[in-house]
C-alpha cells in the first residue's frame, strides 16, 4: 500500500515495508496514537536529534518520543514548548550555529515557562458579578427519582 511520495527523490514509501521493521512499526504506532499538533511537533524536534551527516535510527527515533513524552501529562503545554523550541533551534542553525543535542534540557526550560502559562490556578479566577450563570449539583438517584424529575422538567415545559 502506498503511502506518500518523497519529497526529495520523487520515490515511494509503502506502508507494508514499512511496518516489517520492528523500530518503524514502534515508531508508527507511537506517532498515529498522538493528538495531530503533538505528533508534528514531536516529530519535528526529533527531527532536531538527526546526526549532521547520516540519518536518525528508528530505535533512537522512538526512545526520543518516549523520553519527551514522559517530560510533561499536559499535551498543550508539551506542543507548544515542542513547537518554540523546534522554531528557535532551527533559526540558531540557520545562521550556522549546528550544536547536537545531548538531553533534553533545553526543551525542559521551555517546558517549564509553558506550564506556567497554561496551567492557570481555578482559586484564582476572578468572580463575575451580576452573572447569571447558574452552578448546578448533580447527583446520581435512582431510576425512580430520575424519572420522577425528568417528569417534572418535561411538566414545565408543558405549560
Amino acid at each position: 500500500m502506498k503511502l506518500a511520495r518523497c519529497p526529495s527523490c520523487h520515490g515511494h514509501l509503502h506502508l507494508d515495508t514499512l511496518v516489517q521493521d520492528s523500530s518503524a512499526k514502534s515508531l508508527l504506532a507511537i506517532v498515529a496514537k498522538l493528538k495531530p499538533a503533538l505528533a508534528t511537533n514531536v516529530i519535528g524536534y526529533v527531527a532536531l536529534w538527526r546526526p549532521e551527516k547520516s540519518d536518525l535510527n528508528n530505535a533512537r527515533a522512538v526512545k526520543l518520543i518516549n523520553e519527551v513524552l514522559e517530560l510533561s501529562k499536559n499535551e498543550q503545554a508539551l506542543s507548544a514548548a515542542l513547537e518554540q523550541t523546534v522554531l528557535t533551534i532551527q533559526a540558531k542553525r540557520q545562521s550556522g550555529m549546528f550544536q547536537a543535542f545531548k538531553n533534553h534540557s533545553y526543551l525542559s526550560q521551555v517546558l517549564k515557562t509553558m506550564e506556567e502559562k497554561f496551567n492557570h490556578p481555578t482559586a484564582s479566577a476572578t468572580k463575575v458579578k451580576n452573572s447569571k450563570a447558574v452552578v448546578k449539583n448533580f447527583y446520581e438517584e435512582s431510576k425512580e427519582v430520575n424519572d420522577a424529575m425528568f417528569q417534572k422538567i418535561q411538566d414545565q415545559y408543558r405549560k
